[in-house]
């Protein structure tokens, strides 16, 4: 018999607990714009929306979880499309990007480019979180160590200076304990990141 996600057929408890210490880590607060890259059906953006009044936009491939978002959770908006390209989103538009369990999908160069994309995107002040970098050892997702993301972002996006400025705020490239739990901040195997200007 199966147990669906993280050995378990109720994976909620854990996934609103991971969530939840973000609010603290990003700041995150009413009204601000958060952008879900890879988010499934959405229900990251509608915890935070039903409990702090954000607005959320989903970035995912499928077209059932988008439909499936759409009727469940109207105070949300989700988009049906490749993520590499978000050409289609405007500059300084959102306040935070969070990524879970997602970006290691795609090659190396790709996360990369996706992770400069969300700095274009991002208004001055804002953050992006992608949870779960770390590599897999069966080689079933890429996840790339520390000084990739330090690299990537001294790069120019597309060959063309960016003129941003941005930190790393946290990076944990392994599965680390800190505090009582492993869901105590910061939560296992992340990459925090800020825009400056």
């Amino acid at each position: 018999m199966g147990h669906g996600m993280w050995a378990t057929n109720d994976a909620r408890p854990t996934l609103k607990c991971i969530f939840l210490q973000l609010v603290g880590a990003l700041k995150i607060k009413p009204l601000d714009v958060i952008l879900d890259w890879g988010g499934g059906c959405g229900h990251q953006l509608a915890l935070f929306n039903y409990l702090y009044g954000t607005f959320g936009i989903n970035i995912d491939l499928s077209d059932k979880g988008i439909d499936w978002q759409h009727k469940h959770y109207p105070n949300t908006v989700g988009c049906a499309q490749d993520g590499t390209d978000l050409s289609n989103i405007p500059s300084n538009s959102v306040d935070h990007v969070i990524s879970y369990a997602a970006l290691y999908h795609i090659k190396p160069e790709q996360q990369c480019s996706v992770l400069l994309q969300f700095l274009r995107i991002l208004r001055p002040g804002g953050n992006i979180w992608v949870g779960w970098i770390k590599r897999s050892s069966t080689g079933g997702y890429i996840g790339v160590p520390c000084s990739f993301w330090t690299k990537c972002l001294k790069q120019e996006e597309g060959g063309h200076n960016t003129n941003l400025t941005a930190q790393i705020d946290v990076c944990a490239d392994e599965m680390k304990h800190w505090g009582t739990t492993v869901y105590s901040w910061p939560i296992h195997d992340s990459l925090i990141v800020t825009k400056l200007n």
